[in-house]
C-alpha cells in the first residue's frame, strides 16, 4: 500500500511539473502579437459573430493583419491558414462571450489569446503527453526512460514554445500523434470503429497545417502491409479520413472559390506569393539551401534545436526491425515512417524565416520520436 501511494503521489507529481513548466511562465506582449496568430484569432471572433472568416475592415479590429493573410473569391481578406485551429479560437470566443452573459466579465484580447493558445496548443500537447506516457508505460519495464523520453520531446524541442502559441502545429501535433496511437493497440486487434476514429484524428491534423497530408502515404502503407486482408479496417480507417478532407475541400471551395485552392494559392502578400510559388506552395527537392536552413542553420537547424528527435526517430527505425514483439515492431515502424517522412518534406521546404524557435515546421512531427528514444 506504501509503495502504491507513492507511485501515484510520483505520477501525480510528474503531471503537475509538466503543466507547470509548459504553462506557469506564460508572458503575453500585445504589441509582439504574431502575425502567424493574429488572423487566426480575427477570423475566429468573425465565425462566432457573423458566420465568416473576413478580417478585414472592421472585423480587423485595429490590428494590423499582417502578412499571413489570403484573398477570398470576393477579394476580402482572410487568414491563409487551414481553418482547424481558427475553430478552437472560435471556441475560446464563444467560452468568454457566455463567462461574459453569465457574470458581465468583460472580454480582452489577452484574455481571448490565452484561452485560445490553451484550448489550441497547451491542452492538446498535455493530453497527447499523458496519452504517450500511458502507452510508453505499459510497454516498457523501466519508467525512468520514459519520463526521459517524454522529458526529452516536451522541454528540449521547439515543442515546449509551440505549447503557448495558436501556430496550429501543436494542435496538429496532438491530432497525428493521438491518431497513430489508436491504430497500435497494445493488447487486442485493431477494431473498424478503433480504426475510424485514427483516421478521423490523423486527417484532422491536415485541416489545422497543411504539410501534415504528407504523412498520408506513409500511414497508407503501413495499413496496407499490416492489414491487407482485413478490409474492414482499410475501408473504416479510409471513411474516417474522409469526413475532414471533404470538410477542408467544402470550406476552400466556399472561400476560394474551388476545392483544390487554398489560402497558400492565393496569398495577398506579394514576398509570400513569390515563395509559395515556386514547386508546389513553396515545397520543392531538398537543395545544400534549404538542408542548411532546416539542418544545421543556428536558428532553425533541427540538429542544433532537436537532435534528440532525430535520434529517437532513428533509433524507432532499428526497433522497427529489432523488437521481439511483433506489435511493438509494427508500432516502431508506424511512427519512424511519418516521423521521417515529415522530416523529408522539411527539407525541401523553401519557406524560412519568420517567429520562430528552432525548426517549427517539424513541431508536427516531434512527439512520433518519444518511442524510440
Amino acid at each position: 500500500g506504501r509503495d502504491f501511494g507513492d507511485l501515484h503521489r510520483r505520477r501525480l507529481g510528474g503531471g503537475g511539473l509538466w503543466l507547470i513548466v509548459l504553462g506557469g511562465s506564460w508572458p503575453y506582449f500585445e504589441r509582439m502579437l504574431d502575425a502567424n496568430e493574429r488572423p487566426r484569432l480575427l477570423a475566429g471572433i468573425a465565425l462566432v459573430e457573423q458566420g465568416s472568416v473576413r478580417i478585414d475592415g472592421a472585423n480587423a479590429h485595429g490590428l494590423a493583419l499582417g502578412p499571413d493573410v489570403a484573398r477570398a473569391r470576393d477579394g476580402t481578406l482572410v487568414p491563409n491558414k487551414p481553418p482547424g485551429a481558427t475553430l478552437v479560437a472560435s471556441a475560446a470566443w464563444l467560452a468568454l462571450e457566455a463567462r461574459h452573459a453569465l457574470s458581465g466579465a468583460a472580454i480582452d484580447r489577452r484574455g481571448y489569446s490565452l484561452l485560445a493558445r490553451a484550448l489550441g496548443a497547451l491542452l492538446p500537447t498535455l493530453l497527447l503527453a499523458f496519452a504517450l506516457w500511458r502507452r510508453e508505460r505499459a510497454n516498457d519495464e523501466a519508467p525512468a526512460h520514459v519520463d526521459f523520453a517524454l522529458l526529452a520531446w516536451l522541454l528540449a524541442t521547439p515543442a515546449w514554445a509551440n505549447a503557448k502559441l495558436l501556430f496550429g502545429h501543436s494542435l496538429a501535433a496532438a491530432l497525428l500523434g493521438g491518431g497513430l496511437l489508436l491504430l497500435t493497440p497494445r493488447d487486442a486487434p485493431l477494431r473498424p470503429a478503433r480504426a475510424a476514429l485514427a483516421g478521423l484524428l490523423c486527417a484532422s491534423a491536415i485541416t489545422v497545417e497543411y504539410t501534415a497530408v504528407f504523412a498520408g502515404p506513409a500511414i497508407a502503407i503501413w495499413l496496407l502491409v499490416h492489414f491487407a486482408r482485413r478490409w474492414r479496417v482499410l475501408a473504416a480507417a479510409l471513411a474516417g479520413a474522409l469526413g475532414p478532407i471533404v470538410g477542408l475541400a467544402l470550406y476552400h471551395q466556399a472561400v476560394f472559390g474551388s476545392p483544390w485552392t487554398t489560402g497558400y494559392h492565393r496569398a495577398a502578400h506579394d514576398e509570400f506569393a513569390a515563395v509559395h510559388g515556386r514547386g508546389l506552395l513553396g515545397l520543392q527537392w531538398p537543395s545544400l539551401a534549404s538542408a542548411w536552413e532546416h539542418l544545421l542553420s543556428p536558428w532553425g537547424g533541427a540538429l542544433i534545436w532537436c537532435p534528440l528527435a532525430l535520434l529517437g526517430l532513428l533509433a524507432g527505425a532499428w526497433a522497427a526491425r529489432t523488437e521481439a514483439r511483433p506489435e511493438s515492431r509494427a508500432r516502431h515502424a508506424l511512427f519512424a515512417a511519418v516521423g521521417l517522412s515529415l522530416f523529408a518534406v522539411l527539407l525541401g521546404l523553401e519557406q524560412g524565416g519568420g517567429w520562430r524557435v528552432g525548426p517549427r515546421y517539424f513541431v508536427i512531427g516531434l512527439p512520433l520520436a518519444v518511442p524510440g528514444l
